[in-house]
């Protein structure tokens, strides 16, 4: 899987894959998202904004039909 396939656009509109897969794979990246941060010194804010992309890409997906 690409970077590119990873972004939390790409899930929300990957018409080859369930909600629950789709949920599945923003979990992994919110997961990998916190151990990168606690490995690295990046900054709140941009773990901060990261976070709000995540949060809305489940929201749209659990908004799904």
């Amino acid at each position: 899987m690409s970077n590119e396939s990873n972004t939390t656009d790409a899930i929300i509109h990957d018409a080859n894959a369930s909600k629950d897969e789709k949920l599945d794979r923003l979990r992994d990246m919110n997961y990998e998202l916190k151990r990168f941060a606690a490995k690295t010194e990046t900054s709140a804010d941009d773990v901060e904004a990261k976070v709000a992309e995540l949060r809305s890409a489940r929201h749209k997906i659990e908004s799904e039909k």
